[in-house]
């Protein structure tokens, strides 16, 4: 029998769910061949599968019922599953595959404290059963106080809930987590010389260093845009198509500057990115204890796949 455990079981999940709905990370499962294991991301991704071509992974298209929706911002988690409960909704089938994935959910705060009426916004990869195992899980075992961090009611509130199934070393990776706007961020450094090279290191020819290497070292915004505030602001910019990334230095407070926007980017794409900037702060430190003014930081706006989960977290006639 696999063993299954959490790590830091009890403590809030911590980080930044991209919505932003809460700022913990998103609940995790790592799928060993002969353990399960619940963990917080440590994990640093490599910049080329930042810039590099994207297979949009999303639920399966269907008409979605739109109701008011009023987001909860700061809910107070009372549960969440234990590494057993996680471990017997693992999806069979991506199981056997050895393969991980990841769902983001949006669902309704009952009085109980329960969650109700879970919509998948998205899910990667789509036919492996992440987004109804997520559902499955999120009705059974979550749980949130009835009122929230500044007081107010949490029934009838929207919470959004990434979850992440993490597949064992060595195996496939869950897709890439860009259901937020500016998601993966990663902090990038050269290193001294071509020589040292380590790994993990990949190119990044320069002018005056043309067989530069450089790392790719993951963060998580100090502090970014709610997804209430981020939707309106993208959807504006009536770019659909394409991936753009901010790349930026970072000042005093964590505060952006010397920001450019690359990739796939339209006027208005390019103007959106550039405002919602203003709104992230970065960390001191990226995940790995590497000082966050070592480099320049590099954020991911994958505008099909957010504008696909603003469809179910953040619906056009919900509630201001």
């Amino acid at each position: 029998m696999p063993r299954a455990y959490h790590e830091g079981e009890g403590a809030p999940v911590r980080g930044d769910v991209a919505t932003g709905s809460f700022r913990f990370r998103p609940v995790q499962l790592r799928l060993h061949r002969r353990r399960q294991k619940v963990v917080g991301m440590r994990k640093t991704l490599r910049l080329g599968p930042l810039l590099g071509a994207l297979v949009l992974l999303t639920a399966p298209n269907g008409a979605l019922a739109r109701e008011p929706q009023r987001l909860i911002n700061d809910a107070i988690w009372l549960r969440k599953p234990n590494a057993r409960e996680f471990a017997a909704l693992y999806p069979s089938s991506a199981r056997s595959q050895q393969k991980g994935g990841w769902a983001v959910l949006s669902c309704r705060v009952a009085a109980s404290g329960r969650v109700e009426a879970c919509k998948i916004a998205l899910e990667a990869p789509v036919g492996l059963g992440f987004g109804p195992a997520a559902v499955k899980m999120t009705e059974a075992y979550f749980r949130f106080a009835p009122k929230t961090k500044s007081g107010a009611t949490a029934e009838g509130g929207y919470v959004h809930i990434p979850i992440i199934f993490q597949g064992p070393p060595g195996e496939a990776a869950p897709p890439l987590r860009t259901y937020a706007a500016g998601q993966p961020a990663m902090l990038i450094t050269t290193l001294p010389s071509s020589r040292m090279s380590k790994s993990g290191s990949f190119p990044c020819p320069k002018t005056d260093k043309p067989e530069a290497l450089c790392l790719a070292h993951e963060f998580y915004w100090k502090t970014k845009s709610d997804v209430d505030v981020s939707a309106p602001i993208l959807r504006a910019s009536g770019q659909t198509t394409g991936v753009s990334v901010l790349n930026c230095a970072v000042g005093d407070a964590g505060v952006l500057k010397d920001c450019q926007v690359q990739g796939d980017v339209t006027a208005g794409g390019k103007a959106a990115i550039l405002k919602l900037a203003t709104t992230f702060e970065a960390p001191d430190k990226a995940e790995d204890k590497t000082p966050i003014t070592d480099g320049r930081i590099v954020a991911m706006f994958d505008w099909p796949t957010l504008l696909k989960a603003y469809e179910v977290l953040a619906p056009l006639d919900a509630a201001p």
